[in-house]
């Protein structure tokens, strides 16, 4: 009886203690910390690591082929909140990202799509082109032709045929 007596006071000991900053290291409290600060697209972020710290400043700013819409640059850790508002910024040129076709690679272009830029599909082995076109390039913020459509040609016979659509 005087173990499970001796138990449960230690155990009340320690959830007191547990819950107050007694500790022999400190603990961090909600209010010295910040969430990860908000990005939007074409938004880069430096000069800060989490966890984010009380005081601790974060810079912003637009990729290329991005420009500013609105928000702060900098942005400082501040009671638990990140000052300022969200850097926003919009396109100025290039193309959103191309879609990929059901049963096609694409190669020759990387993010972000520039002016001018050309995507390359191919169809799947086993996979044939039924329409579309193997080039798309970026052109006035679109992507020229249309998307690829790739069917399965081999392997989808039978009753598991359905898998293949």
């Amino acid at each position: 009886m005087k173990s499970i007596k001796l138990a449960l006071v230690l155990a009340v000991t320690a959830a007191l203690l547990w819950e107050s900053d007694a500790w022999w290291w400190s603990r961090p409290t909600v209010s010295n910390r910040c969430s990860r600060p908000v990005t939007s697209t074409g938004v880069s972020r430096s000069g800060c690591w989490w966890p984010y710290r009380e005081g601790e400043t974060c810079d912003f700013e637009c990729v290329d082929g991005f420009d500013r819409v609105s928000g702060d640059a900098n942005r400082t850790c501040e009671s638990g909140s990140w000052s300022g508002e969200a850097l926003v910024c919009r396109r100025t040129s290039g193309c959103s990202s191309p879609p990929y076709p059901a049963g096609a690679s694409r190669s020759g272009c990387s993010w972000p799509y520039a002016e001018g830029e050309v995507c390359t599909y191919t169809c799947y082995s086993g996979w044939e082109q039924t329409s579309g076109n193997t080039t798309r390039t970026c052109t006035n913020g679109q992507w020229s032709g249309d998307l690829l459509v790739c069917e399965r040609t081999s392997g989808c016979s039978g009753w598991w045929s359905w898998f293949c659509r």
